[in-house]
């Protein structure tokens, strides 16, 4: 049940936040879109600075709103072929709004 609301989580912000900053929430996303010349690559550091500045802020900000303490270290290992799968179909899905969007 957890993999179905991350999902729709993903979903909902492509969509409310796709239109707007063309969902680039990943260095991928900005790097394909400099690629096709939609972003100047003067451009890309700024934007890929933002997204690792945003992911780092937005771990504060997540385990605040639980009552944790903002930055602890993990005791679960983040890696292996899951991991990689997950953030695979997530970049994918950026980059399917991103191509829709440009129609």
């Amino acid at each position: 049940m957890q993999r179905t609301r991350d999902g729709r989580g993903l979903i909902a912000l492509i969509l409310t936040f796709g239109p707007v900053s063309g969902a680039h929430f990943n260095p991928a996303v900005t790097l394909a879109d400099a690629i096709e010349g939609g972003l100047g690559w003067r451009e890309v550091p700024g934007y890929i600075a933002a997204q690792v500045l945003g992911g780092v802020l937005g771990v504060a900000v997540a385990d605040l709103m639980f009552e944790l303490p903002a930055y602890t270290l993990s005791t679960h290992v983040r890696t292996g072929p899951a991991q990689w799968l997950a953030e695979f179909v997530a970049t994918f899905g950026l980059l399917v709004v991103r191509a829709r969007r440009a129609r």
